[in-house]
C-alpha cells in the first residue's frame, strides 16, 4: 500500500504517520460507515475553501500497474469537472463530470499516456451515479489496460497501445482541486482513498475480462493510430466518434 488515508481527523497522514498532508480549511462531516476499503465513520466537506495536498516523489509508484480506491459522496448537482484526485507528478486525474440530468454525474479517469498524451476513461450514463450517496470506485491500470469499477463490476475500459506514462520526480498529491488549488474544486465528500502498487485479485481478474470486450479493442486501435492517419473523427457521442 503506497497511500492510506481515513478522512476522519485534520491531521491526514498513512496509519504509520507517513506521507502527512498539507490540510486548510478542511470540515469533519459524518462518514459512511462500512465501505468496500474499510469503515469509515468521518469524512471531509470539500469546497471552495478547502486545499488538500501530499508531496510524494514518484519513485513511490508502480507506473505499469497500481489500483487507486475512493469512497466519496457528491452532494450537489454537477455541471462541469471536479476533481477528486490530481497530481502533477503521478500522471492521473480522477473526476466527476455531468451527467444525463441534473442529479446524476459521471466519472472519469484519465491517464498521462507517452504515446497519447492525456487521454481518459469515461463511465458515460451506463450507471447513474447520483447525487447525495456514497459510492467506492476502483481504477486500476495495468499497463495496456485502465479500467473503472464500483461494486464489483466494470463500468467502463480503455486499451492503451505502448501503456508507458509521463510523470516528474516529485510534486504532490491533490485532493479536491486541481494542480493549481483554485480550478475544479470537488463539491462533496472523500471519506478514504488508497493507492496501491499492486492490483487486487478481484480486479485483477475483471481486468483480464475487459481485455476480451469490443471496448477494449476499439480505443485500443484507436489510440494506435490516430496520430498516424486521419480518420475523420467528427462528433463524439457516448462511446463511439462519427463521421465530419
Amino acid at each position: 500500500m503506497i497511500l492510506d488515508y481515513s478522512f476522519s481527523k485534520k491531521t491526514l497522514s498513512n496509519p504509520d504517520g507517513t506521507l502527512k498532508a498539507i490540510v486548510k480549511n478542511a470540515r469533519i462531516e459524518t462518514g459512511p460507515g462500512a465501505t468496500p476499503i474499510g469503515n469509515f465513520a468521518k469524512a471531509y466537506r470539500f469546497d471552495e475553501n478547502t486545499k488538500v495536498k501530499t508531496k510524494i516523489e514518484s519513485s513511490r509508484f508502480n507506473l505499469r500497474q497500481f489500483c487507486i480506491s475512493c469512497a466519496f459522496n457528491v452532494t450537489a448537482p454537477v455541471s462541469g469537472k471536479q476533481i477528486m484526485l490530481g497530481s502533477d507528478v503521478f500522471p492521473v486525474s480522477i473526476y466527476v463530470d455531468k451527467g444525463s440530468s441534473k442529479d446524476v454525474f459521471n466519472i472519469k479517469a484519465a491517464l498521462n499516456s507517452r504515446i497519447a498524451g492525456w487521454i481518459d476513461a469515461d463511465t458515460f450514463d451506463r450507471k447513474k451515479f447520483k447525487t447525495n450517496k456514497w459510492y467506492t470506485i476502483q481504477i486500476a491500470f495495468d499497463f495496456d489496460t485502465l479500467v473503472i469499477t464500483c461494486d464489483g463490476n466494470t463500468i467502463c475500459v480503455l486499451g492503451l497501445p505502448e501503456g508507458a506514462l509521463n510523470n516528474k520526480p516529485s510534486g504532490f498529491l491533490y485532493f479536491g482541486t486541481a494542480t493549481d488549488e483554485k480550478n475544479n474544486r470537488f463539491n462533496g465528500l472523500i471519506a478514504g482513498v488508497q493507492i496501491q502498487g499492486a492490483i487486487p485479485g478481484t480486479i485483477e481478474n475483471l481486468l483480464d475480462i475487459a481485455r476480451t470486450q469490443p471496448e477494449w479493442f476499439f480505443t485500443y486501435k484507436f489510440l494506435k493510430i490516430k496520430d498516424r492517419i486521419d480518420i475523420g473523427a467528427g462528433p463524439k457521442v457516448n462511446d463511439f466518434f462519427y463521421d465530419k
